[in-house]
């Protein structure tokens, strides 16, 4: 699979217009596949993510830390891409062991798993979408309660 192929699936998988996106990758397959992310995680994914947990010195610089994950990974995303490698990059770091489990915590609390796009050996997404509300209205409530 090339990247064309993985981009071309991330259409597929996420609906056209939906600018809920929490990406934790290669912005380029989002990019290419016309879809867009949270405009702070749409560049360079090795350096815009922090572990300072003060967000008044880091919200001017443009990067994203607790704060973003809690509220994008808690109740704003939709979507979410997960690119493994990247995952496991800042797993590897001592700081930044706090926030990355935060992710996991979240991903798995509210989003289900909807499909792993592979465009390589270790080139891949796992694609996420937020799990449908427990309220008695369903997603319609919930879409409402947002504004949509």
């Amino acid at each position: 699979p090339t990247l064309r192929t993985m981009s071309d699936r991330l259409s597929q998988l996420i609906p056209a217009g939906e600018k809920e996106v929490f990406l934790l990758g290669d912005p380029q397959p989002v990019h290419l596949a016309g879809r867009q992310a949270y405009l702070r995680q749409f560049h360079q994914h090795y350096m815009a993510f922090t572990s300072v947990r003060d967000r008044t010195r880091y919200a001017r610089s443009g990067t994203w830390g607790l704060h973003e994950i809690e509220q994008w990974l808690g109740t704003d995303a939709r979507y979410a891409l997960v690119q493994p490698k990247v995952l496991n990059y800042w797993r590897s770091l001592e700081r930044y062991r706090e926030p990355v489990s935060r992710i996991d915590v979240l991903l798995a609390q509210n989003f289900q798993l909807v499909e792993t796009v592979r465009a390589g050996f270790d080139d891949q997404f796992h694609v996420y979408r937020r799990k449908a509300p427990t309220t008695a209205k369903g997603d319609a409530s919930y879409r409402e309660s947002r504004g949509r």
